[in-house]
């Protein structure tokens, strides 16, 4: 229907536009619209149609433009954004003593906030002010009235804080812009729209007493020749019942219903829905629309989303439908919008989502805060991984990589002096490090310099950010930052075709960060901050700022909420979501309103319904309505709405089930799998269809012949990698080494060969700085000073321990000091060594001296910490086997003189022995290997052949329990005699030179398989670094 104070009893509402076009006098006409994407919509619609013809002035507004335009004529003011009225209303909330809100403690969660703000807002634009909120107040009783109070409060500090600061939202710009008098409002809009003769408001529904006020004095400015086209029929109350009210305040401000004699006005389908949908009357249902509107069940709402994208792309293949003339709208948008994206993706299909996308979810925007946060958390590991991962900055030679590796190696999790401490420490105790094989000394120096150079580094750029600033500074730095890390370039180069979106984003998150900041400091510009303070408001108001990516009209399919589809025209229309809670939702009423401001349930209805009709009135050529039949595991209802709809029309209804035709690269994939492809015939897919087929075949031998020999299994082949092979196997190579390969060929393979580093997180439980190669030198120097000195560990008194207890700590306590370490977690090594709390009996040197003491053996520690193979600067015995050159470090050899015998002790931190079934399967070698080591190293040192005897784990944990010698044994006898000592000893380790030797062999041919333990999970794969690129979870 028209609307108008002009006295005329019938208009043509098409021609009311049409004649201003035609005539070029477009200056001459103000249309307003109701919302922003039926602006843009009209603005290109006729700018198209004057594409060769200049154009002098196009006014279209929203009311809410409109009305701000001209109040900025009358007074300067900033209009406020949802993000920046946020960070007020939780300022006002704070500042302010509640009742209802005391159990948030002054701290009340982003939700509620959100919630309190939604209501204030609506508060202001139907005028409700504070005073009427609490009169309302007075007529209710309990927590309903004190809530009502407490909004009350909160309500007037904001007002007072936006009119301090004169920044309005729409509902003060409504009220400041009626305050003006006639005059007043006649001048400004006349500055505005001087040309105007007429005022046309095309397709709009409900309107604020405000809004009406504000419709009515435009009227009066252009002579009553203002024409509202009111979307709304008196006579079906059951769909538009909610605007009898305003349909009553037009007519007491002189509006009257005119004839529209427009050709639109004799649309069947429209005049039919318009006049009898929901009511509740029996009517024979049209069938002249029933090739035109489908119904459609589907599965769930993927199926429902893969059914549209589907049928979309066979109509834009097929019947050459241009896809800006298609649109898909939902009630609940926010149920679809991930799905949407990953499915029109994967089909390829150009779209414009109009989903409005929450700055704290925006790449680049987490990437700029993690920056901050880098500095608020002190070098966090987890926040430094972010900072150089988000792919937004470019930080010029640091080696990500090499820091990651040296976080992990020294257990370092957070803290910048930390990250030095442990760093400086490291490199103190790497004289004492003779664990990784595969790393010198030299080059594990050169990563922890280069690990300490990068942090420095990175905490110069970092550190304008730190301390207090005002707000001036703290801006300048920040962005500095992100100009030094070269963020704008990056936002474009590597943006994936997101330009348009991440730029968006990083304007309107410094646009608001400036516009929050003005509002704060706005009594002081120099008050400072600390760093803190300004992320706490970025955090605020980045939940709440969203943002919309303008789309490309011309170039994809809108789909977007029923809502923001009004007045628009499309030829198909998919509406989707056709099940009750979705369409209509559910009637949850706003828990802050109050009283008599309480929306009904049969206001909701009513309004749910209306956008039903609205989004009916889009379509021009076919309409679909698609029902999903399961949410997850919970049964969907077809909505009420579709039937109510039914009885009225006709539909063609069908089930959804795939097809076989290929839409896309996945489906072509699924059909290859299940050879479901036959007669391909051009050339990149037939071409891809074979490398496929390969690929199927080489997955199947792998998975169900895992071990068979061939080079998908590990077995490498080639007269390169056969020389290189030949090459490596010259090498010397740890006992550690040979472990890891007997468990795993795999990932021996990967580790050692490939030299690929796993790069995870750094455990805070695990051994920090390892000091145990420290511990190892305090007890060498120990025994080297007591047999210099001829003191003897038997027999001893009181005062010959007490001797022996002072140069054992005189000794750790020089290595010790002279090392200096700084880290938090070296102090705990530290005390662990030399006494917690500083009480030597409560410490790893104490217990030791007690069991050297008390122990009754014939045999006597000799050597220390004794070298086999080449170590830098060492020249020690060469021990081989089968070819294999190996190094290791034997921490003690025992030696009994008179029955030429000896003991291998190996100090543990954690004193776990090996198993018998481990020995038998070559997976533990270091007792057999050291013991083999032993008898070499004591021929070339005393010239003599001494016999092994026992192989003993001697465990220095600090608990008491596990402290001190345990002896290795196959036998399961108690104690055994010498011959069956040796008889042990001989097969142990005729049994480790024999696996050593398959060991060699299969690394030299190349035979790097999985795990073939039987036990593999427990003793390998649950604790391996590589499963992303094993293959071992697809097989077992």
């Amino acid at each position: 229907m028209i609307l108008t104070k002009k006295n005329i009893s019938e208009i043509n509402s098409d021609k009311l536009l049409e004649e201003s076009l035609t005539k070029n006098q477009l200056s001459e006409i103000l249309i307003v619209v109701p919302t922003n994407r039926k602006l843009r919509d009209l603005k290109k619609s006729i700018l198209n149609k004057f594409v060769d013809e200049p154009i002098s002035k196009l006014n279209i507004e929203t009311i809410t433009t409109l009305s701000t335009n001209l109040l900025k004529e009358h007074k300067p003011f900033l209009p406020l954004s949802e993000a920046a009225s946020t960070i007020l209303i939780k300022e006002s909330c704070e500042e302010l003593e509640l009742k209802y809100f005391s159990v948030y403690n002054r701290k009340i969660p982003f939700g509620t906030l959100d919630k309190i703000k939604n209501v204030i807002s609506e508060y202001k634009k139907h005028a409700i002010t504070p005073a009427i909120l609490r009169n309302e107040a007075e007529k209710i009783t309990g927590s309903e009235k004190v809530k009502a109070l407490d909004i009350a409060k909160i309500y007037t500090q904001f007002q007072e804080k936006c009119l301090s600061k004169r920044v309005f939202d729409i509902g003060d710009i409504y009220s400041e812009l009626l305050k003006i008098d006639y005059t007043e409002f006649y001048k400004n809009f006349n500055k505005l729209f001087g040309k105007c003769k007429k005022v046309a408001l095309d397709k709009f529904d409900e309107f604020t007493n405000s809004e009406i006020e504000i419709i009515s004095k435009v009227s009066d400015v252009v002579e009553n020749n203002l024409f509202i086209n009111f979307d709304y029929y008196i006579t079906n109350k059951s769909l538009f019942s909610h605007l009898d009210n305003t349909y009553e305040i037009l007519a007491k401000n002189g509006f009257v219903k005119v004839k529209d004699i427009s050709p639109l006005e004799k649309n069947d389908f429209l005049n039919n829905t318009k006049k009898n949908l929901f009511e509740d009357k029996i009517i024979k249902a049209n069938n002249k629309f029933q090739d035109k509107i489908y119904k459609i069940k589907v599965s769930n709402r993927i199926e429902e989303i893969e059914f549209i994208a589907r049928d979309i792309k066979t109509k834009i293949i097929e019947e050459k439908i241009v896809p800006y003339r298609i649109c898909i709208a939902f009630n609940v948008i926010g149920n679809y919008s991930n799905i949407v994206r990953d499915i029109f993706a994967k089909y390829g299909i150009p779209y414009n989502l109009t989903d409005r996308i929450q700055l704290k979810t925006s790449p680049p925007v987490i990437a700029a805060i993690s920056l901050l946060e880098l500095v608020e958390n002190d070098f966090y590991f987890n926040d430094l991984i972010n900072v150089f991962t988000n792919g937004f900055f470019k930080f010029k030679n640091i080696d990500l990589n090499n820091i990651i590796l040296i976080a992990n190696k020294l257990k370092i999790t957070s803290g910048l002096e930390n990250w030095f401490a442990s760093i400086e420490d490291a490199l103190k105790l790497l004289e004492y490090n003779t664990e990784d094989l595969n790393i010198s000394k030299a080059k594990l120096k050169q990563s922890y310099i280069k690990a300490k150079d990068d942090i420095e580094t990175l905490h110069k750029l970092l550190k304008p950010l730190k301390g207090r600033k005002n707000k001036a500074e703290f801006l300048t730095a920040f962005k500095n930052v992100l100009l030094e890390v070269e963020f704008p370039q990056k936002l474009v180069e590597d943006s994936g075709g997101n330009e348009e979106e991440f730029i968006k984003a990083v304007t309107l998150f410094f646009d608001t960060l400036e516009e929050v900041l003005v509002l704060i400091t706005q009594d002081d510009e120099t008050a400072e901050y600390p760093l803190h303070f300004y992320i706490e408001q970025i955090r605020v108001f980045s939940n709440w700022a969203r943002f919309n990516v303008k789309e490309k009209s011309d170039e994809g399919i809108l789909i977007t909420s029923i809502n923001e589809i009004r007045g628009l025209k499309f030829d198909y229309l998919y509406l989707g979501g056709m099940c009750d809670g979705d369409i209509p939702t559910k009637y949850s009423p706003e828990i802050f309103f109050s009283g008599s401001f309480k929306k009904k349930e049969r206001i909701h209805q009513a309004e749910e319904r209306y956008l039903f009709y609205q989004a009916l009135s889009v379509w021009q050529k076919q309409l679909y309505l698609v029902l999903p039949q399961k949410n997850g595991s919970a049964d969907l209802v077809e909505s009420t709405f579709v039937k109510d709809l039914n009885k009225l029309f006709l539909f063609t209804e069908i089930e959804y089930k795939k097809n076989n035709i290929i839409l896309c690269k996945e489906e072509l994939l699924i059909a290859a799998g299940n050879q479901n492809i036959n007669g391909v015939n051009e050339g990149a897919v037939k071409q891809y269809l074979s490398k496929l087929s390969t690929a199927k075949e080489v997955s199947k031998i792998r998975i169900n012949e895992p071990f068979s020999e061939n080079v998908y299994n590990g077995f490498l082949s080639g007269e390169d990698i056969k020389v290189y092979l030949e090459e490596y196997v010259e090498q010397q190579i740890s006992i550690s080494q040979l472990e890891s390969f007997a468990k795993c060929p795999f990932e021996y393979f990967t580790k050692r060969i490939l030299k690929i580093e796993s790069l995870g997180e750094p455990n805070e439980e695990a051994a920090p700085i390892e000091l145990g190669n420290v511990l190892h030198s305090i007890l060498h120097d120990f025994y080297q000073k007591i047999s210099d000195e001829n003191i003897e560990l038997k027999n001893t008194d009181s005062k010959k321990n007490a001797v022996l207890k002072e140069i054992l700590f005189d000794i750790a306590n020089e290595k010790i000091d002279k090392l200096n370490l700084k880290s938090p977690l070296a102090f705990f090594e530290k005390e662990k060594i030399l006494g917690i709390n500083g009480i030597k009996e409560n410490s790893i040197l104490y217990q030791f001296l007690l069991n050297e003491t008390n122990k009754q053996s014939e045999f006597e520690p000799i050597l220390f910490e004794v070298p086999f193979g080449q170590f830098e600067n060492i020249n020690s015995v060469t021990v081989k086997i089968s070819n294999f050159k190996l190094r290791g470090k034997i921490d003690r050899i025992d030696l009994n003189y008179n029955d030429k015998s000896f003991n291998i002790i190996d100090y543990k931190l954690k004193g776990k022995k090996p198993t018998s079934k481990e020995l038998h399967e070559g997976l533990s070698l270091q007792l057999p290997v050291y013991m083999i080591a032993g008898r070499e190293i004591l021929q070339d040192t005393y010239k003599y052949d001494y016999n092994g005897n026992l192989m003993i784990i001697y465990s220095l944990d600090y608990k008491k329990d596990n402290f001190g010698e345990k002896v290795f044994k196959v036998s399961s006898k108690r104690k055994l005699g010498k011959d069956e000592i040796m008889l042990q000893n001989k097969i142990i380790m005729e049994n480790a030179e024999k696996k050593i030797s398959e060991y060699y062999e299969a690394i030299k041919n190349g035979r790097f398989n999985l795990s073939k333990l039987d036990d593999r999970e427990t003793k390998v794969c649950n604790y391996c670094d590589y499963q992303s690129l094993c293959r071992m979870k697809e097989i077992f």
